[in-house]
């Protein structure tokens, strides 16, 4: 029973580990690869700056594949919907593009408060205010999508792991 539940423990441990470093890596890809671009863009000083940062963020989506679902559990609110995040950012970057290609085509075409107006919305677009202050608009749990189901079930899995673990050493070793 010593041995099972030192397995078990181990196991679990290593298991956990394991699941930890990559849950840090997928938060972290995300995050330098995307979520910071996004904020990037809403606070970018131009339209040309902005767009460049928000065309890394739409890439990253597109490459990824967090252009349409949902990264809820059981409420799928249109908060979490994928779909409609990935299509905002897009659309941003449309009317960005858009202004730029107007903006080459005729230089005097396009005035600063036509500039400060798409910045304004691009940040209105990305960014919410919410209890600890702004922050990008993005769904819940982005940083799993789509196998948010698959790495809970694994997290849960570790702990029951290092729980029944510890509970056969317990056992072995009070009894």
């Amino acid at each position: 029973m010593k041995g099972f539940g030192a397995t078990l423990l181990i196991v679990g441990l290593i298991a956990t580990i394991i699941m930890g470093f990559m849950s840090v890596n997928w938060w972290y890809d995300y995050k330098s690869n995307c979520g910071d671009y996004l904020k990037l863009a809403a606070d970018a000083p131009s339209i040309e700056k902005s767009a460049e940062f928000l065309n890394k963020s739409v890439s990253y989506m597109e490459t990824h594949g967090l252009t349409s679902g949902n990264s809820a559990y059981f409420f799928h609110t249109p908060e979490n919907d994928v779909g409609i995040w990935y299509n905002q950012a897009k659309g941003s970057l449309a009317g960005l593009d858009s202004l730029l290609a107007q903006q080459q085509r005729d230089p005097k075409s396009v005035t600063n408060v036509d500039r400060s107006n798409a910045l304004i919305k691009v940040r209105e677009t990305l960014l919410d205010e919410g209890k600890s202050g702004v922050g990008v608009t993005e769904p819940k749990l982005i940083t799993w999508f789509p196998s948010q189901w698959g790495i809970t079930i694994l997290w849960i899995v570790c702990v029951l792991l290092l729980g029944i673990g510890v509970l056969f050493l317990y056992l072995a070793f009070n009894y």
